[in-house]
């Protein structure tokens, strides 16, 4: 009977202390999850940011084309004009 006591006792005692291990496991588990939870959301946070800079880039130089595309038809319309003229002048 004492046998079987203290055989319980130390039974129990072992399953409390399997049982802090695995809760204390579960915790530096979960602890790391929530960091790397945390860098990749850091992460996203810089990929947004660098996307939204690139986006920003691409519409200035979009802007920029634009405008260039807009002066070369603006001096293609006035060397038409000119050429158009001196042709007048000649047939006429």
């Amino acid at each position: 009977s004492e046998d079987a006591r203290s055989t319980t006792k130390a039974a129990s005692e072992e399953a409390e202390r399997i049982r802090r291990e695995a809760e204390a496991e579960a915790d530096r588990l979960r602890g790391e999850a929530a960091e790397q939870a945390d860098e990749l959301k850091g992460a996203a946070k810089d990929d947004t940011k660098e996307y939204r800079a690139k986006t920003v880039e691409l519409q200035e130089e979009a802007r920029r084309l634009r405008g260039e595309a807009e002066q070369l038809r603006s001096e293609a319309v006035a060397e038409g004009e000119r050429i158009r003229r001196r042709l007048d002048r000649r047939g006429g």
